[in-house]
């Protein structure tokens, strides 16, 4: 979010670069026209003071951007590596929704990228985190014939509920 945010406000400097420029050109033209013709000096001091007037726009935006900026502070800082060391039990929280989840593993990956070990008869996955490390997780690749299915134990366990309801 820092990152954007300073994107934004290089982008309104580069805004504020362009409009000085621009009143700047306005003014010299104003000053090189003849002042007895009063329809072009008119005409020229006008678009000076609309370039004036769009540089303080600039130049208000980019103070409203500084004043929305929040300031990092060690507090701030703190209070993440708090989290980040609580995050197993947030985590496991049963208040936990999966939107959270979801979000929280945005933040931390990049990308992941997926290959097949025919000869290990494995799935591999490389993950790339946002901090630049990379972690390799592998799983079984399923065989020809192989179903998933439902064990018999949870299938007990849902007749067991399922009845229970029926009563």
């Amino acid at each position: 979010m820092a990152h954007r945010r300073d994107q934004v406000r290089d982008a309104l400097g580069r805004d504020l670069e362009a409009a000085r420029y621009a009143a700047d050109r306005a003014f010299r033209q104003y000053d090189a026209a003849d002042p007895e013709n009063r329809l072009v000096t008119a005409e020229l001091e006008m678009r000076w003071n609309r370039a004036l007037a769009y540089v303080g726009e600039i130049e208000g935006k980019i103070a409203a951007h500084d004043a929305a900026t929040p300031k990092s502070s060690p507090a701030l800082t703190m209070d993440f590596t708090a989290l980040a060391a609580d995050l197993p039990t947030v985590w496991s929280a049963p208040t936990t929704d999966a939107r959270l989840k979801k979000r929280v593993v945005r933040t931390v990956i990049q990308e992941v990228v997926a290959d097949i070990d025919d000869e290990a008869s494995e799935i591999v996955l490389m993950i790339h985190w946002i901090g630049g490390v990379h972690s390799e997780l592998r799983l079984p690749k399923r065989r020809r014939g192989q179903r998933n299915s439902t064990s018999a134990d949870i299938i007990a366990a849902i007749r067991q509920l399922g009845a229970d309801r029926q009563r």
